[in-house]
């Protein structure tokens, strides 16, 4: 099933920012002191990478049954906090006990609503295993050409997470920026999420509502030019995908980040990029110590959630092993992730990294 949407119930306008655009970063949103990013495994703080400080912090009417992310997206409590779903994950995954920055975020709109706040400032992520993504993903945004549309596709979508979040921020950052978002999610359920996140914040869009295959792949890609970012993370079929794409990835796309679901796969998909002469942004291998993070991050034993082991972050450290490190310290994550960069759109001699400290937006030839 196919659908297709630009409309929009009574949609909340994303801020734009007030600061032109400037693509040397000589211009960057104003900050009176920009802030740090706190690490929870090593309790220490690192300084921002400098995209993350690309958009400038802003009051938002609160919404009760909306939390409001950074970037201006505005996105159904229930979706990602338990605590606003009658105690239950919303779909099949447990983002509010597995995200520290999805969790942190539910209990600041708890509060919000618990105080009488009517306004409501949110804060930028923590040092997590979503961090790089987003990093990556807004990058890809800052970097865009001015005489291109910015075109991302969402593979294993969920509620819209990844293709949202980048076009947010485009209306926030750029906010002249035209776009194309496309979307694959097997999950009836998801893709009705999907529809109420865009019509919500006015987002235009294309939904494939079933399985992501290269066919479907391909046939959207025959619709566009380019592609700026595919974010894919489809639980297992991401190496069939890749496979039978490359020719077309090869051709068309900018950059790819994938979620990977076994050492196996994996493997597979980093000799098919090396093999391509793809630029690593970023590998991190599947957490092999799955027990410790389920324990001490995510309070899940024996099959259930539960508090007793949860934010033992010192035990975590001390084992070693569940943990990978950054350039803003220790992380803990479960799936394993490849972001990757096309060398025949991208400068490998100006690629962007984790390590940045100054802004990176030039890399595109």
């Amino acid at each position: 099933m196919s659908l297709s949407s630009s409309e929009s119930t009574s949609p909340v306008p994303i801020p734009r920012s007030s600061v032109p655009f400037d693509p040397t970063g000589a211009a960057a949103p104003p900050w009176a002191s920009p802030p740090s990013v706190l690490n929870h495994l090593n309790a220490k703080r690192y300084a921002h990478h400098p995209v993350m400080l690309q958009v400038s912090s802003e009051a938002y009417e609160l919404e009760k049954g909306f939390l409001v992310e950074w970037n201006g997206l505005r996105v159904p409590a229930e979706f990602d906090c338990d605590i606003f779903n009658n105690g239950k994950a919303w779909g099949a995954h447990h983002y509010f006990t597995e995200v520290p920055t999805r969790w942190h975020a539910c209990w600041l709109h708890y509060a919000a609503i618990a105080s009488g706040s009517t306004l409501f400032v949110p804060e930028l992520p923590f040092v997590d295993d979503e961090y790089n993504e987003q990093v990556a993903v807004y990058q890809s945004v800052l970097r865009a050409k001015p005489n291109q549309a910015y075109v991302v596709a969402e593979l294993g979508a969920r509620w819209g997470t990844w293709g949202s979040r980048a076009i947010a921020f485009a209306k926030a950052r750029r906010p002249d920026l035209e776009y194309t978002l496309h979307f694959e999610e097997v999950s009836k359920v998801n893709c009705e999420g999907i529809v109420r996140v865009a019509r919500k914040n006015g987002l235009d869009y294309t939904l494939e509502c079933g399985y992501a295959t290269h066919k479907t792949l391909g046939k959207w890609m025959e619709t566009v030019d380019h592609v700026d970012l595919i974010d894919m993370d489809i639980q297992g079929s991401e190496t069939s995908v890749c496979e039978l794409s490359m020719p077309l990835l090869n051709e068309k796309v900018y950059r790819i980040i994938v979620g990977t679901h076994s050492n196996e796969i994996h493997a597979k998909l980093e000799e098919l990029f090396s093999d391509n002469e793809w630029i690593v942004i970023a590998n991190v291998p599947p957490q092999k110590n799955t027990q410790c993070v389920d324990n001490y991050l995510r309070g899940r034993a024996n099959g259930k959630y539960q508090q007793v082991e949860r934010f033992n972050w010192a035990k975590m450290i001390e084992l070693g092993d569940c943990t990978h490190d950054t350039p803003r310290g220790p992380v803990a994550h479960y799936d394993g992730e490849l972001i990757v960069d096309n060398p025949r759109f991208v400068d490998s001699s100006k690629a962007f990294s984790m390590a940045d400290t100054d802004l990176k937006v030039s890399d595109l030839k």
